[in-house]
């Protein structure tokens, strides 16, 4: 225990990674929290969740959001639409998440060309 999910992904032992961990990270810490007033503008990004996970998934996420040619459109359409970046960083972080999800559970490599789920 103590080792970072990235780590765990990394050398493809999921073993070390707790499986809750990357299927409920996007409600543990990755999601918008509602602190505050009523009728508050804004909603603050929550720190609930692992410190860790968010520690490890925050700079994949930033180079994902260069070179991953799915999360690069994501996070561009993001930004049209007027989102702060670090708001796009969180989102892209949950992305990522997803697609490790996937991938460790599916047990096939990253394919950057498939969308969604297959028809088999």
């Amino acid at each position: 225990m103590g080792a970072p999910c990235t780590e765990a992904i990394q050398t493809q032992k999921s073993g070390q990674c707790k499986r809750k961990q990357i299927e409920y990270g996007d409600k543990d810490g990755l999601a918008r929290g509602k602190l505050g007033k009523i009728g508050r503008a804004r909603t603050p990004i929550t720190k609930i969740g692992s410190v860790h996970l968010r520690r490890g998934l925050f700079m994949p996420a930033m180079t994902a959001r260069v070179f991953n040619p799915l999360l690069k459109t994501f996070a561009d359409r993001l930004l049209e639409n007027g989102k702060k970046p670090k708001q796009i960083i969180i989102a892209v972080m949950r992305k990522l998440l997803h697609q490790i999800y996937g991938i460790l559970k599916s047990g096939q490599p990253y394919n950057p060309d498939k969308r969604g789920f297959a028809g088999s």
